[in-house]
């Protein structure tokens, strides 16, 4: 690869990073992103088309300044979006889409299949049926190999129907991707502007991470030009000590950062170096726990 091609398929990535519409042509619950956490394609399911959400997190990228309507999505609607979508995916023809184009073939694969979207997916009246569809269209394509990821702020994880669902998704390989910002109250309240406690949070992961491996996912931003201090972090990692103290398994720790635009002015980017000190942190504090840092394109 030259150095010029190198360089496009560079700036390819980080368009395609930046990038994060939940809509793809006229669908409203499938889209497809080029995903920096699973290197690759991600095909998100979006069960909060309406953007309602029990936290309101500063780096967030959707925008709740609009009047929010309750809508409880079609199963039958997610089944034929869903099913069209992996077949543009496995036939190629995502491929020639305009934001595919340039893209690294590593990075064209298709590697999970994702509760995300606009809002928390285990709040959706749907999101046991929900679960149980994917499985069924994971299955009707063979999909071995990938994922399905459930993308979450960790506030529902024990609620009966949750619960279910997840046992019905471990028996597929799936993953629990349980979101924990912060090491204090005062910048959990900060930052994630939740509706429970920072125990809470961690009482339900600690329940979870006793039943199936969690993957720990940690956004680090800048908030009005500063990343916390690393008394923040410390906490954090201790956090994650405590959990792990009280039975619970963590597969891993992603640490990355904002790559889209977020509509709070206060949030930015951290650096690299920046990520690389917490964890460094992290690593101190569970000298055998893998963290993945994702400060841009790898």
């Amino acid at each position: 690869m030259t150095d010029s091609t190198q360089d496009q398929a560079h700036s390819s990535l980080k368009r395609a990073f930046a990038r994060h519409e939940r809509t793809w042509r006229d669908f409203e619950l499938v889209y497809p992103v080029v995903s920096r956490r699973s290197r690759g394609v991600s095909i998100g399911i979006n069960l909060n088309p309406d953007r309602i959400c029990n936290y309101n997190c500063l780096y967030c990228c959707v925008n709740r300044s609009q009047p929010l309507r309750a809508h409880t999505p079609s199963l039958d609607q997610l089944d034929r979006e869903l099913n069209g979508l992996l077949e543009s995916v496995l036939t190629g023809a995502l491929a020639e889409d305009p934001l595919f184009s340039g893209i690294p073939e590593g990075y064209r694969r298709l590697r999970d299949l994702a509760f995300s979207g606009d809002g928390e997916p285990t709040i959706s009246p749907v999101f046991e049926s929900a679960v149980d569809r994917v499985i069924r269209a994971h299955r009707h394509w063979g999909l071995d190999g990938v994922k399905i990821v459930l993308i979450t702020n960790a506030t529902r994880l024990s609620r009966p129907e949750v619960e279910r669902a997840l046992s019905r998704l471990d028996e597929h390989g799936g993953e629990v991707w349980a979101k924990l910002d912060a090491g204090s109250e005062a910048f959990f309240e900060l930052i994630d502007q939740p509706g429970v406690s920072l125990r809470w949070v961690l009482d339900e992961i600690a329940r979870c991470a006793n039943r199936r491996a969690v993957v720990i996912q940690t956004m680090v931003a800048r908030v009005e030009g500063a990343v916390p201090a690393d008394d923040e972090w410390r906490q954090w990692a201790s956090r994650l000590v405590e959990i792990r103290q009280r039975g619970g398994v963590i597969a891993r720790i992603q640490l990355y950062t904002v790559a889209r635009v977020v509509h709070d002015s206060r949030i930015s980017a951290a650096s690299e170096s920046e990520l690389g000190r917490i964890a460094r942190i992290a690593r101190d504090a569970m000298p055998d726990m893998p963290v993945e840092v994702f400060a841009g394109v790898e």
